[in-house]
């Protein structure tokens, strides 16, 4: 799909999907094992990365084909708000956390076993629809957010600060 015409369907897809409800558990509420609440943006969010992931995309010339849709977990959303608070402390993007901490090292210590992380970092958008295809313009986060590896996300956002982490349980 080329830029414009994911631009549209980005927005599209926010429109149909930013009207549902986030509450009914019997119409996909998006909440985790823990049942943790998200922000209706960590929803957005999430919810258009799953729209996005459905369909066969371009991550540069790479043609990625359409996966599973992936499940929120608390303990990812756990260390994507951490970090996301770490940027926003910091003022400035940054995958090392606090004490200089990795990926890795933050998904170990909120509890999670993962097989596989990764981790898409932003600063400015002002919703999840400008976020999402700021990141699929970009080779490596567009290939991050398709990646079929991943099967859980957490999504935080503080202030101008956007966090996404992707994994794999063991």
């Amino acid at each position: 799909m080329r830029p414009q015409s994911l631009v549209k369907t980005v927005l599209f897809s926010f429109m149909l999907f930013s009207a549902g409800s986030y509450s009914l558990a019997s119409e996909g509420d998006l909440r985790s094992d823990s049942n943790c609440e998200l922000s209706s943006q960590a929803a957005d969010l999430i919810r258009l990365i799953n729209v996005t992931r459905s369909e066969t995309h371009y991550c540069g010339s790479a043609k990625l084909k359409a996966s599973e849709p992936l499940t929120p977990n608390c303990r990812l959303q756990q260390s994507a708000e951490g970090h996301a608070n770490t940027l926003a402390k910091i003022e400035s993007l940054s995958h090392l956390g606090k004490g200089n901490s990795r990926l890795g090292d933050r998904v170990t210590s909120s509890g999670y076993a993962w097989s596989a992380v990764g981790e898409n970092i932003a600063k400015g958008q002002p919703t999840a629809p400008i976020l999402l295809a700021d990141w699929l313009a970009s080779k490596k986060h567009c290939k991050n957010l398709l990646k079929a590896d991943y099967q859980e996300i957490g999504v935080a956002r503080t202030g101008a600060y956007w966090v996404a982490v992707f994994a794999r349980p063991q």
